[in-house]
């Protein structure tokens, strides 16, 4: 299982648990947009996107096109930064995240997902690498609880594991959420101008 861990008292950063990561980088739409900088140059100049894209018919109708103008005509760019900041972030969750975190959603479903498979040795292993063996410090006694403490515990240790890649990939997680609802956001407004404006 590779049971290694970096000191229990080491400083961490503050920055998101993977778990709280992990509904975002475990989507199938956000670990397909680690594709998109291969393919987003394309998209970006191709003719048919930029036309479907551009709203044309809403830029048409507006007499003084201002702000709100150049954020709608540079949409497709907004699009385009807020797929690659996806795609960056998914990469860097698919290589950084701990295994246990992808595949079980919180430490319960991990206690009855791998829980029975886990032979006593194993138990104990992860007991001496939480360094709760040794400090005398833990469950009370009984087979169960001893398993259910440890691998709690090793889960929660899990989630917290680098601090740096996870604070990275909230960052582009969240760069790239804002940049993809900035266009629907924009076009939202004009078309409630133009309502306002024609009433």
């Amino acid at each position: 299982m590779g049971l290694q861990l970096p000191p229990m008292k080491t400083m961490r950063f503050r920055a998101v648990s993977w778990t709280a990561l992990r509904s975002l980088g475990n989507s199938p739409s956000v670990r397909l947009s680690a594709i998109f900088p291969f393919v987003g140059y394309w998209i970006l100049f191709n003719d048919f996107a930029s036309q479907y894209l551009s709203m044309s018919a809403l830029d048409a109708r507006q007499a003084n096109p201002g702000f709100l103008h150049w954020f709608s005509s540079s949409r497709l760019y907004f699009l385009y930064l807020g797929l690659l900041s996806l795609g960056i972030g998914s990469f860097i969750y698919q290589a950084r995240c701990p295994y246990i975190i992808k595949k079980h959603a919180d430490w319960s479903d991990y206690v009855i997902g791998d829980g029975d498979a886990m032979s006593d040795s194993q138990i104990l292993s992860l007991g001496k690498v939480l360094a709760v063996v040794e400090s005398g410090s833990g469950p009370t006694p009984g087979r169960e609880n001893v398993r259910v403490y440890f691998m709690q515990r090793w889960y929660s240790n899990q989630s917290n594991e680098h601090p740096l890649s996870r604070l990275i990939v909230g960052v582009f997680f969240y760069a790239g959420l804002t940049l993809i609802a900035i266009p629907s956001i924009v076009s939202a407004l004009k078309i409630a101008a133009l309502f306002f404006l024609a009433s």
